[in-house]
């Protein structure tokens, strides 16, 4: 536990950060129009990089069961502004072409950003409940930023409803946690005669964090608010939030690894002996084994086998039909969704358990780059309202914009798993975990079907750089845009040279 010396550095990033935000809040209204769109993204992607800088400043540690603080967590972290700045950048671009009069979003997305950082140290479920909502209130607004736009309008209820719906699902499995443990605190031990609250508590958590994740079948949302949403807020979504979501799924997975209880469940439901004999149908006999066996943690692993492989196929085959970008990127964010489902339990596979989620780490660090920088990209390629995010409108972008199209290139190639972007060897990574583990089977699986994927990121990549119909003209972009795109996007080559450094 940290001494009360150490609590300010300690929590530096997060006074930072919020700090910058209400400076920004309190210049907004005092600066004109067009000043806002000039003004307001500097400042606000200067405190991004303050608050990167930070953690520099920081120290590891706990503090009384609530936050921590790791290696693992700050790089977490890093990765969160980076990708934030991307959205700031992009915001800049899409809200200066659509002439947009407030500069709050600019604002909501630092605080945003402050929720997940939270999300990503929280030990306790009171702080990570309240990361998530100090994530999710600004996420709502930015959503519906086009208040006149009927996708826009659709993609703010069905996020807000459902967004409502699942985070009482969370709060209301933490307070049976709480019951059955006596704490707050991450892996407390459930006190005896109450290990079946504690299951359903667990279970109702695990829900809530697979919904932020974009986790099939909690997925359904994710198209329609991907789609009506502004490109950089799409951008924001998909690898910011669910890296949140990730970081907290696997902070409490660790904490449920150790735990020494055993299920309550004394025989088999019939539907789990069908699904058994499914799986030993497919000769995937240690699925089905773990399936039966009585331990939480072992049953617990079988459910996100499961639900990691429908991500997958849903999110590859749905991929494949689509005709809009942001929808493309929203079936890639569940498909990426499953392999990241993958990164987090293979450690469940061995005899021995054991807590390390390196693959976690490098996989969301090279997936949220990934998505960010090619979303910041299409920000600019779009147009006004994101009217030209179909494939035919990008015809020829990438060529009449190369630093913009090379950028998304690279991010689509590390997306589906193509050298030299680091998406390969995260997906690699991954894959190779399962073999390790005897899992050849499933990882051949996931094999064709990441190949499968694969088709719409190239068919994107290609009608970039493809000869549009008509002569295309370039794109004005911002110079902060085009530093923060050309920056990761080296980044993300960086990461397949030197995975060491970037959590592998």
């Amino acid at each position: 536990m940290l001494p009360a010396a150490e609590l300010f550095p300690f929590l530096l990033p997060l006074l930072v950060l919020t700090i910058g935000s209400m400076i920004a809040l309190v210049a907004e209204p005092f600066m004109g129009r067009e000043n806002k769109h000039k003004f307001l993204p500097p400042v606000t992607v200067v405190t991004a990089l303050l608050t990167m800088a930070s953690y520099a400043l920081t120290c590891e540690g706990s503090w009384h069961g609530i936050l921590a603080l790791d290696s693992h967590r700050a790089l977490m972290g890093l990765v969160v502004l980076a990708c934030s700045i991307l959205g700031l950048v992009g915001l800049q671009q899409k809200l200066g072409e659509e002439d947009f009069p407030g500069g709050e979003p600019y604002v909501l997305m630092l605080l945003a950003t402050a929720g997940v950082l939270l999300m990503t140290m929280a030990t306790s479920t009171l702080a990570l409940f309240l990361g998530m909502e100090m994530a999710s209130l600004p996420i709502y607004a930015l959503v519906g930023l086009r208040r006149k736009d009927e996708m826009g309008a659709e993609a703010l209820f069905k996020y807000f409803v459902m967004g409502a719906v699942f985070s009482a699902v969370f709060l209301y499995g933490a307070a049976l946690v709480y019951g059955a443990t006596g704490t707050t605190q991450f892996g407390g031990f459930p006190l005896p005669g109450r290990d079946v609250f504690f299951y359903v508590g667990a279970f109702l958590m695990t829900i809530g964090l697979l919904f932020k994740a974009g986790v099939a079948p909690f997925h359904f949302w994710s198209a329609d608010a991907y789609a009506g949403a502004p490109s950089p807020v799409t951008g924001f979504m998909a690898a910011v939030v669910k890296i949140g979501s990730l970081v907290a799924l696997g902070s409490l997975w660790q904490s449920w690894l150790v735990l020494p209880i055993q299920d309550f469940t004394q025989s088999a439901p019939r539907l789990l002996l069908v699904i058994v004999h499914l799986f030993e149908v497919l000769h995937l006999n240690g699925i089905a084994v773990l399936l039966l066996t009585t331990g939480f943690q072992s049953r617990l692993f079988a459910v996100f086998v499961i639900l990691g492989v429908m991500s997958v196929v849903i999110g590859a085959l749905s991929g494949l039909g689509q005709r809009r970008a942001r929808r493309l990127m929203a079936f890639s964010s569940v498909s990426h969704a499953g392999f990241l489902v993958f990164a987090l339990i293979p450690t469940g596979m061995s005899p021995t358990g054991g807590a390390e989620l390196s693959n976690l780490w490098f996989y969301l660090t090279t997936y949220a780059l990934g998505t960010a920088s090619v979303l910041a990209c299409l920000s600019a390629l779009t147009g006004k309202n994101d009217e030209g995010d179909t494939l035919q409108a990008l015809a020829g972008a990438g060529k009449a914009n190369p630093l913009l199209g090379a950028v998304a290139t690279v991010g689509l190639a590390s997306m589906a798993g193509f050298p030299p972007a680091a998406g390969f060897l995260a997906k690699f990574n991954v894959l190779a975990s399962l073999v390790g583990n005897g899992e050849w089977k499933l990882a051949a699986l996931l094999l064709v079907l990441a190949l499968v994927g694969a088709v719409y990121y190239v068919r994107l990549a290609v009608v970039l750089w493809a000869e549009p119909e008509t002569p295309r003209a370039p794109v004005a972009v911002r110079p902060l845009l085009s530093w923060a795109v050309a920056i990761v996007g080296i980044l993300t080559i960086l990461a397949l040279i030197f995975p060491a450094r970037f959590g592998a």
